[in-house]
């Protein structure tokens, strides 16, 4: 919606669901979607979907949303962003939890902010910090990682480094993997990781299939956990 108070329009980050059970959406998210014209969306048939649901009284036809992920170039993300320029507010939806954060938006922002338009980030889930919180290690050093090379040798090597690093800044190691390969991954920590280092499993974080589990690797060799093909977050610890 266009803005009278100010010469450009704001960039709002939208949380998207982290999972296919409804959660609850803050009504200030509500409203903004409603207001809200131009969008970008990491998947625009996915983002056309939550808004429906959002309010099923919003016609998609009168909204323009424009793809945008991290192979989006800086110049073709300037050109989508236009509208902000011309006072009107841009929404960015990503598949799966808050922009930005394991997810594109932070090149939209940083151009937001270099042409001076406001960033307005809204409360919304993020599977990495809901892990964390439930995962009972320490939330006061932790790094963020994202995928973990697929190769086996390779991500043997990654892991070690940060079970290293763990154990010397006492900091929680985060990382994500593809659900088809969850098991594969569990698997090589298992191998790789010392039997006093702690191991978190967090799947289907808000779905239906929710399961958060922290232990010790050789608490872990002698049990099974059954990975279906849904998002799942790991974290190891290896600090004092």
């Amino acid at each position: 919606m266009k803005s009278l108070n100010q010469t450009k329009g704001k960039l709002l980050l939208i949380p998207n669901l982290i999972s296919e059970t409804k959660s609850q959406i803050e009504l200030e998210v509500v409203s903004a979607i409603q207001n809200t014209k131009y969008f970008l969306a990491e998947t625009p048939k996915l983002a056309r979907r939550f808004i429906k649901n959002i309010d099923s009284n919003i016609h998609l036809e009168s909204l323009s949303i424009n793809p945008y992920d991290k192979n989006t170039s800086m110049e073709e993300l300037e050109l989508l962003l236009q509208p902000l320029k011309q006072g009107f507010d841009v929404g960015i939806i990503t598949d799966s939890g808050m922009p930005g954060i394991a997810d594109p938006g932070s090149s939209a922002v940083l151009i937001a902010h270099k042409w001076g338009a406001q960033v307005k980030p809204f409360v919304g889930a993020s599977s990495i910090f809901l892990a964390l919180s439930a995962s009972g290690l320490t939330g006061q050093q932790f790094s963020f990682h994202g995928y973990l090379p697929v190769s086996e040798k390779e991500c043997t090597s990654t892991i070690k480094k940060l079970e290293l690093e763990s154990s010397k800044r006492n900091s929680s190691q985060i990382f994500i993997e593809t659900p088809y390969r969850n098991k594969r991954l569990f698997n090589l920590l298992l191998k790789t990781l010392g039997g006093d280092t702690k191991l978190c499993i967090a799947m289907d974080i808000t779905g239906i299939e929710e399961r958060i589990m922290t232990q010790t690797v050789s608490k872990w060799n002698r049990q099974s956990f059954e990975f279906k093909k849904l998002p799942c977050v790991f974290i190891i610890y290896s600090g004092t």
